[in-house]
């Protein structure tokens, strides 16, 4: 009755939907009676036709005449659950129809049951529906009235169905042989046989008995006695008997098609279903008709989904692209090749199909219906049968192609798609219509499955609607078939879609309304299954379950039995990750373990596991970034039973699957637990509950986890962590192998070798190295004990390392030999050039100037081609890029993205060197592209907001801001104190008092205890107080930076002047920090792209996030790691820039060096191979140039020698040696700008010394140089002084056309023509030159070409003469020895003309060569000032506490500056804080103090933060702040810094508006009181000692509170199981410990919580003069275990959280008590602060502590806060 009811009342859609859900586990009504006295006595269910199993036979059973029991029967029979009937008009008449879907496997029939007596009037109008029947008739009715039983079966026995007559409640006494006989006689008149079905034995052996004779049909008929009394043996048999009887006969096919079926059910319908259903199906058919065809015909996908086969593809690619790994085996072009496709997909679907692509249309029809939520459903139900139809169950969890996977998910992601082209009224259209799908309750896809995307921009528009409303979410993980959507179904009233296998593909969610008051609606997001066997993608899993982490409140992992090792590796690997997402997280997800289809109930008995899980997270550290507790571990029993069938079953007999009463008694349970922590939960993310805000986030977050794979490619936590020391390792052991000096020697030594020379020698060179690192990770791997996964990782790593290095390096040899090759062109006309003129003269070839002019104009085209094919733009652009991507990464990891998203700025690389302009003026565009890129996403993530910990936001902090705009908070601020503050909510920090409306004039007060503004007003009347906290203000700050987008973005410009954090200044910031560090010395100098000069920029930028992090920090934001990516992504395309523009240089210079010889070189050709020239001259004029080129090489050798021993006392030149040496000069210097100038900028004053220093180091070398040179002027001299000496002895023996034949005499048996001879006599003459200016000698005789030629006697006297009077000295040999090869390309026919020739080059070859610069500046190739600048300068980071720089030499540990082993420190000592502006907050005294004078359990103000120095160290774990002083060594540089002090400190404390004072005394600070509430466990395990030690403790926080000279009042409490108060509003000094007696007993922490309730209700109604009583802070110490007072805290937090600011919970005893979860839990609750305290003894110093944990008051007059 309740169904019918629910159906009358319910639209189409809704009673259709109870359909379903009623027919999954019961019958449902098919007939029902009707309510109107004027219709007919029956009434049709129309929604039936929608749950019909049209796939398997129906039968009807009925009854004729009075024959009650049947629905028993039936349920015993089929193991249905029909109601058995009752006296109601819905069991008179009526049918209810069991489809089986609760069976597995599936029944093989429906079974429909009749309530009542059927009447043949009815049978006839549905008989055509069904394919059997089973009759029941009693035994005495059959007797009595066999024609009016007869008379109905005949209608039905017409037609060939299957027929059972079962013949009910026959006597045990009839003689069944005689009854059969009788009643075949009485039916043989109906011209009918019976056949009996009979039961002879106890093994249920069946029998037939009939008539002999076959004439007539006959009828099968069961007798079946009385079995009401059902736990009868003998009538449990019975019933075996029929249902294997029946089962045996029944029909395995349908009679009738399912359109038949539908046509009948139809008829039966009423009128206007019937026309409802039918418009439905008009408005469906025309798409379910063209996509049921493209399983037939390929070509309709192509035609029908354009757009979505587009999108696709792109979808693939990205993955494909995603997955390629720099460190892997993938080829370039590959990489190449799937982003260029990516680029023109992309481009392609940005134009896009204005028309509407067939499919879209139909849907989009179907989505204008009016009633779309009905549609959408009966089509879902036809794409799903069909689908089932064409796959497999098998198949289905794997990715199907388009044409098979019908699906409502496939039409809305193709629409989607299709929607981005078209009008913005289409648009708006979708969004709404998908809106109203979600809002109806239906899941739908947050991340495709198939395609790994999230389509959040239309989801973010569809969901709109949604803006504002709270909404909790969350989310289920789990293995697959580990039943996440039933669970969520079940608990939530969700339709996930569930069925065995892989059902859910991807990230669904769903919303559900809520009914409480915190939240507005719950999401619930069922994930894919874990573990799967179908995905390849192993990462797949993780990625899954860290989003999940990362966007959820709640998460519930759900799982068969026990939690797998492999899953809670999983969850470590991804805790741990979420502290390095960088995006903005719903921090510390309370995760809730499910353990279901357990047996055992009772979660004890898994107190072991669970214990292990929660302990090896906290080893970790991973309980601050999830929540997991012993009380969110859960089990739950099957949620599903299985009867029916046993060993001796019928095998056709299926299991019917019926829902355990139990489970859902659970479930129900388990919601209630798991909701019950949400109220601390979203006070902790409260901020984003949007679900639009949620969208933002999670898209941040996706593609997050897409561009760093290094966040789940880890199999768990020690594997990153064995990869990081892996990386360090191979970091340090390549930057030793390609040191500089190791790159420098190579070049050296290759530049005179062939191209293929260099390749051999790279070729054994990468051998070797590879052979050795390979040997050395191996020896490693051992050590670590790495896996092979990541053994291979590591080796592709370092194998990429080695090879991209040694690329660059050869890429580096091959341009220097080149520029060599071009400079030995040049000078000595080797190469093709002296091959050309060999060539020529060895055939004896007379040319003309004009072909010898085209010879060479052929010769050096040639050349030039070389060179340029060896120069090929883009090829250069991307080994460029690979260069500074391999460097890079070795500096920088965590924030770097994949290669593969490095590439896709090729094309603006391409662009930009197409335009050649200069990197300065590009500057502008690329900080507009990278801010565009910025804005893409969010810049900041967001951190949990507790702003207790900074300082009072104030003016003076945005004055001094850098990167925020200054401008844009200053102006919000004072409109913050201005605007009058609404009322704050309940649960606020601070107690808002409503003011009243008045029209009197407002004074703006600065509450100085509290840290508020006041709006007082002018009658004084301070009952009317508005209360406005800075919080306010940096919530209101904090929520506009996380939403920020410029007004205008544009590619050409964007408007950034309401931007809280304007990204083009920090990329502003990033491009001029690169091009300052990539500034030579001289202006428009750009320096050479080393290894080290990288590292350099990689650590600024580091400092440029830390620095953004310190002015975002008091908002509890920091910058999000994607926007980080993108800073480094910047630097690197701007170092390829960088390194590209190098390489294109150096290949102009060679160019342009050969073009500007190029006419004297064809000169010179022409002069040798053309007749008739002066070869004489010309040999000597080569011969002169070929000296001085010499000379200047052997020269600029020897300036390398003398630079390189010179600089070699200055090797450990570095910041910390001239930061020592300025130091030294604090006290000696007089000069007090010099000591201002150090103090506020040190690095200028260390850069002034150090060029003072190296201006004397560079004077030293430049000397040095010029000595060398002048002694080569020297050698120059003495050169031509030789041959001068030949000239003038030459002249003295004869005619000088005839002296060279005539000095050289041939022997007898030479048989060579004179010409022949002449020829060689000229190179004799050539070798004697040679012998004397090299040897200092003269031979008698010289051999050529195997011809020996003697020098005539009076001629060698002559010569022997020469020597002995101008005999050249060793220098000067040594220099002419290497000019051999010169010297036998030079034939010399008239010795005086060549001598006379040469000697007229003196004057240019000694003119050029003292031209020729030779300064340390000209000379020097090394960059050597710059680099040693660079050391000098050091690291930039400066100390956050004291902002002394940092004076590590980070260049010596080739890491990331900042990083393991190369962290920063102030390794001279940290400076005075008072000499970077820091004083005592209250007297404003100057403070004296250094960084290393601080102790671990100080406060101090950093900045706008507040830091326990110990605390503060573990925040900023990049520096050392440990002293490499001795106390001596400190204490002296204290001393000197006071001396010091003297002289710069009334200056400076002007400056900074502090207290001039020459020594600190006790600093005058007046700290923030309170009204601390101790509350003290009293049980009986707090006696002795540790009662004791207590209340030590408890003196030690009294002692500190009045050294702190602070207002408190105390009330102490102590409990044990019961609650007393030991003293109530008292004062610190009248407190007596003494007078606190020891109580001993049990524990209560209800009673506790209690008294502290009364105490503070007791308190604010009392006295409300003192404003400590609107600071309460609560410290609760127990080492009791109790239950969890949840009443009692929540009533404490409902009335008295506003006032309750601080809150510690101090738990004692080992790690291994249960007691401490319960107090973790109150913790969380009360969110507070945990101490761990192992002994009673620590006691002491953790109050201590506590009470020294309190900020100071701010005392500054509103004056000097708020500017008039």
């Amino acid at each position: 009755m309740l169904i019918d009811i629910l159906l009358l009342n319910s639209d189409f859609s809704l009673s259709r939907k109870i359909m379903l859900l009623l027919s999954k586990r019961n019958s449902v009504p098919f007939l029902q009676p009707s309510l109107k006295a004027s219709s007919s006595s029956y009434r049709f269910v129309s929604d039936i036709i929608h749950v019909w199993n049209y796939s398997i036979p129906t039968i009807l059973s009925f009854g004729i005449g009075p024959c009650s029991g049947k629905s028993t029967s039936l349920n015993n029979i089929f193991l249905s659950s029909f109601e058995q009937s009752c006296s109601s008009i819905y069991f008179q008449n009526t049918i209810d129809i069991d489809f089986g879907y609760g069976f597995l496997p599936l029944r093989s029939m429906s079974i429909a049951d009749a309530h009542g007596s059927m009447k043949k009037t009815l049978l006839k109008t549905i008989h055509e529906l069904f394919d059997g029947f089973l009759i029941h008739v009693k035994f005495e009715y059959l007797f009595n009235n066999i024609g009016t039983v007869m008379d109905q079966l005949t209608m039905i026995m017409m037609q060939e169905k299957y027929l059972l007559l079962i013949i009910r409640d026959v006597p045990k006494e009839i003689n069944t042989d005689q009854t059969i006989i009788q009643l075949n006689k009485i039916i043989q008149n109906q011209k009918y046989q019976l056949t009996i079905i009979q039961d002879t034995s106890s093994d249920n052996h069946l029998q037939r008995s009939s008539l002999s004779s076959s004439e007539y049909p006959t009828l099968p008929a069961y007798f079946l006695p009385d079995i009401s009394n059902q736990g009868d043996r003998i009538n449990k048999n019975h019933v075996i008997t029929l249902r294997n009887q029946i089962l045996d006969q029944l029909p395995t096919q349908c009679i009738y098609t399912m359109d038949s079926i539908k046509k009948e059910l139809k008829i039966l319908m009423n009128d206007d279903y019937n026309k409802h259903l039918r418009e439905v199906n008009q408005m469906i058919k025309p798409l379910t008709d063209k996509l049921f065809v493209t399983p037939l015909d390929e070509d309709c996908v192509s035609k029908y989904f354009p757009e979505y086969l587009q999108f696709v593809q792109l979808c693939e690619l990205k993955l494909k692209s995603t997955r390629f790994n720099f460190y892997a085996s993938e080829n370039d072009a590959d990489v190449y090749q799937v982003r260029q496709q990516i680029f023109e997909l992309e481009a392609a679907s940005q134009t896009g199909n204005q028309s509407l692509s067939v499919i879209f249309q139909v849907f989009l029809d179907i989505l204008k219906a009016s009633d779309l939520i009905t549609c959408l459903e009966l089509l879902s139900t036809q794409l799903k049968e069909e689908r089932q139809r064409l796959v497999s169950t098998s198949d289905m969890a794997t990715q199907l192609p388009i044409q098979k996977c019908f699906s409502l998910e496939v039409l809305w992601r193709n629409a989607i798609v299709c929607s981005q082209h078209q009008s913005s009224d289409i648009q708006k259209f979708l969004h709404k219509q998908y809106f109203d799908y979600i809002e109806a309750g239906y899941p739908f896809e947050i991340i495709d499955g198939d395609n790994f995307h999230f389509q959040h921009s239309f989801l973010f528009q569809s969901l709109m609607p949604f803006h504002n409303q709270r909404t909790l979410v969350i989310s289920i993980i789990g293995p697959q078939n580990s039943g996440k959507s039933t669970l969520l179904n079940y608990m939530f009233g969700t339709l996930f879609d569930v069925r065995d296998g892989r059902c859910t593909r991807g990230i669904y969610g769903s919303f559900v309304k809520s009914n409480r008051t915190d939240y507005d609606y719950i999401l619930l997001i069922d994930t894919e299954g874990l573990l799967g066997i179908e995905r390849e993608d192993k990462e797949y899993d993780r990625r899954i379950v860290l989003f999940c982490l990362a966007v959820s409140h709640i998460v519930i992992v759900n799982m068969v039995g026990e939690v797998s090792a492999t899953l809670q590796e999983m969850l470590k690997l991804c805790a741990d990750s979420l502290d390095k997402i960088g995006a903005t997280i719903i921090p510390r997800p309370i995760v809730h373990f499910i353990l279901n289809q357990k047996a055992d109930l009772n979660i004890d008995n898994n107190k072991a596991a669970i214990e292990k899980i929660i302990n090896d997270l906290k080893r970790e550290g991973l309980d601050k970034s999830i929540d997991i507790r012993k009380e969110t571990f859960h089990t739950l029993p099957s949620a599903f039973q299985k009867e029916g069938q046993t060993l001796t079953s019928n095998p056709k007999l299926s299991n019917v699957v019926k829902t355990a009463p139990e489970f859902i008694e659970c479930v129900h349970q388990l919601t209630g637990k798991i909701l019950n922590p949400t109220d601390s939960s979203l006070r902790r993310t409260s901020e984003i509950s949007d679900p639009l805000q949620w969208l933002s986030s999670s898209i941040a977050i996706f593609d997050t986890l897409q561009k760093f794979p290094d966040l789940t490619y880890y199999q768990d936590i020690n594997e990153r962590r064995i990869d990081n020391e892996l990386r360090e390792h191979i970091r340090n052991n390549l930057i030793k192998m390609f040191s500089s000096v190791y790159r420098d020697k190579l070049i050296v030594e290759s530049l005179h070798k062939k191209e293929d020379e260099i390749k051999e020698i790279f070729l054994g060179l990468q051998s070797k190295i590879d052979k050795t690192a390979r040997q050395d990770m191996e020896n490693l791997f051992k050590l670590l004990k790495v896996p092979e996964p990541l053994r291979k990782r590591s080796q592709q790593f370092l194998n990429v390392q080695i090879t991209e290095m040694l690329n660059a390096l050869r890429t580096s040899t091959i341009a220097a030999n080149e520029r060599e090759k071009v400079k030995l062109l040049v000078r000595n006309g080797e190469g093709d050039l002296q091959k050309l003129i060999e060539d020529t003269i060895a055939r004896g070839i007379q040319m003309s100037e004009d072909i010898a002019a085209q010879e060479f104009e052929k010769m050096y085209k040639t050349t030039t081609n070389y060179i340029q094919s060896k120069y090929i733009p883009q090829e250069r652009l991307k080994q460029a890029m690979k260069h500074i991507y391999t460097n890079y990464n070795i500096y920088e990891k965590e924030c770097l993205v994949e290669y593969a998203h490095i590439i896709d700025h090729l094309t603006l690389l391409t662009n930009l060197n197409e335009t050649k302009v200069p990197i300065n003026e590009l500057e502008e565009s690329l900080i507009i592209r990278f801010a565009c890129l910025g804005y893409e996403h969010s810049s900041v993530s967001a951190n949990h907001f507790n702003p207790t910990g900074t300082t009072i936001y104030s003016l003076d902090i945005i004055n001094n801001l850098v990167y925020l705009n200054k401008e844009l908070l200053r102006q919000k601020y004072y409109e913050f104190i201005d605007k009058p503050s609404p009322q704050r909510e309940t649960n606020s920090r601070y107690k808002d008092n409503q003011s009243t409306q008045s029209k009197n004039p407002v004074i703006r007060i600065w509450d100085v205890a509290k840290g508020q503004f006041v709006d007082k007003k002018d009658n004084k009347d301070e009952s009317h107080l508005t209360v406005k906290t800075i919080d306010q203000f940096q919530m209101h700050a904090r929520q506009a930076i996380e939403k920020q987008k410029p007004v205008t973005l544009r590619e050409s410009s964007i408007d950034e002047r309401q931007m809280y954090l304007p990204i083009s200044r920090i990329f502003k910031e990033v491009t001029q920090r690169i091009i300052k560090a990539m500034q030579g010395v001289e202006k428009n100098e750009v320096r050479q792209i080393r290894t080290e000069l990288i590292q350099k920029i990689v650590g600024s930028i580091n400092t440029l996030i830390i620095e953004i992090k310190t002015e975002l920090s008091p908002f509890c934001l920091e910058l999000s790691r994607q926007l980080k990516s993108t800073l480094h992504t910047c630097a690197i395309i701007l170092l390829t820039k960088y390194y590209y523009d190098e390489q294109m240089n150096h290949f102009s210079e060679t160019l342009a060096e050969l073009q500007m010889k190029k006419n004297n070189l064809k000169t010179y050709f022409i002069s040798v191979v053309v007749p008739n020239s002066s070869t004489d001259t010309n040999y000597a004029i080569s011969l002169g140039q070929q000296f001085r080129e010499h000379l200047i090489q052997l020269f600029s050798k020897d300036a390398d020698r003398i630079i390189e021993n010179d600089l070699k006392p200055h090797n450990n030149l570095n910041r910390k040696w001239v930061q020592d040496r300025c130091d030294g000069l604090l006290l000696t210097k007089n000069d007090l700008s010099w000591h201002l100038d150090y103090i506020s900028n040190p690095t200028k004053i260390i850069e002034e010394f150090f060029n003072e220093l190296w201006k004397n180091v560079e004077k030293g070398i430049n000397q040095n140089l010029s000595t060398k040179k002048s002694s080569y002027v020297s050698l120059i001299s003495e050169f031509f002084y030789c041959i001068q000496g030949m000239l003038d002895t030459v002249k003295n023996l004869g005619a000088p056309t005839r002296f060279v034949n005539e000095t050289f005499l041939s022997e007898k048996n030479n048989s060579l023509d004179a010409n022949q001879n002449l020829i060689n006599k000229q190179k004799c003459m050539t070798n004697l030159l040679y012998q004397y200016l090299s040897k200092g000698n003269i031979p008698k005789s010289v051999t050529v070409d195997t011809k020996v030629y003697n020098v005539k006697p009076d001629t060698f006297s002559a010569f022997q003469y020469l020597v002995q009077t101008r005999k050249p000295s060793s220098e000067l040999s040594q220099l002419i020895e290497p000019l051999e090869a010169n010297f036998k390309k030079i034939s010399i026919g008239n010795l005086v003309m060549f001598l006379e020739t040469l000697l007229k080059e003196k004057d240019k070859i000694v003119d050029d060569f003292k031209q020729y610069k030779s300064d340390f500046k000209s000379i020097d190739r090394q960059d050597t000032y710059g680099s040693l600048l660079d050391k000098v300068r050091g690291c930039p980071n400066l100390c956050p506490c004291c902002k002394r720089p940092c004076d590590v030499d980070h260049t010596q540990i080739k890491s990331n500056p900042g990083s393991l082993h190369n962290e920063h420190r102030c390794l001279t000592g940290h400076t005075l804080r008072a000499m970077n502006g820091y004083k005592f907050e209250g007297s404003g005294d100057a403070s004296l103090f250094m960084c290393e004078q601080i102790k671990d359990d100080q406060i101090l103000v950093i900045g706008p933060t507040r830091y326990q120095w110990s605390q503060f160290k573990q925040d900023h774990s990049d520096w050392n702040f440990e002293s490499a002083l001795t106390d001596d060594e400190l204490s002296r540089l204290h001393g000197k810094y006071l001396t010091v002090w003297e002289k710069v400190g009334p200056k400076l404390c002007k400056q900074y508006g502090m207290n001039y004072v020459t020594h600190n005394s006790s600093p005058k600070v007046t700290y923030q009181s309170f009204h601390y509430i101790l509350l003290l466990d009293g049980s009986g395990s707090m006696g002795g000692q540790r009662w004791n030690h207590l209340m030590e403790a408890v003196k030690e926080f009294i002692k500190r509170r009045t050294e702190l000279a602070t207002n408190d009042r105390i009330t102490i409490i102590v409990f044990n199981e019961n609650a007393k108060v030991a003293f109530s509003d008292e004062g610190v000094p009248n407190i007596n410990v003494e007078n606190i007696k020891f109580p001993s007993g049990g524990t209560s922490f209800t009673a506790a919580f209690k008294c502290v309730n009364d105490s503070i209700t007791k308190l604010k109604n009392t006295t409300s003069s003192n404003h400590v009583h609107e600071n309460f802070a609560i410290i609760f110490m127990s080492d009791g275990e109790d239950i969890f007072p949840e009443y009692e805290l929540d009533k404490l937090l409902k009335e008295h959280e506003p006032v309750i600011k601080r809150f510690w919970t101090i738990a004692l005893g080992d790690d291994k008590s249960s007691h401490k979860q319960v107090l973790e839990k109150i913790n969380v609750k009360m969110n507070g602060s945990f101490y761990d305290v192992k002994t009673s003894a620590d006691l002491i110093q953790t109050y201590a502590e506590v009470a020294s944990s309190t900020q100071p008051s701010l005392l500054t007059s509103i004056r000097n806060l708020i500017p008039y």
